[in-house]
């Protein structure tokens, strides 16, 4: 029983940012746009956000670095 409690529990957390992305592409083609690139830039905020923390050697400033790579991200995509 508790195997398949962990096994219900790991399947959750590990599904919710992809509910979370498909919930972002509905709204952005619901919207009239369509985003081919979710799951990229979901992979490319956690590295960097990893990434941060890594150099810096401080875990609460890795959401800062995830925060700016998508700030560079929506700057490129709105200057194109």
């Amino acid at each position: 029983m508790d195997f398949i409690l962990n096994l219900l529990a790991g399947a959750i957390r590990v599904t919710i940012p992809i509910a979370f992305a498909a919930l972002a592409g509905v709204l952005s083609e619901r919207s009239g746009v369509i985003n081919m690139g979710l799951e990229g830039m979901m992979l490319m905020g956690s590295f960097f956000g990893v990434v941060g923390s890594y150099l810096t050697g401080n875990a609460w400033l890795g959401p800062k670095h995830f925060e700016r790579s998508a700030e560079n991200g929506l700057c490129r995509h709105f200057s194109s």
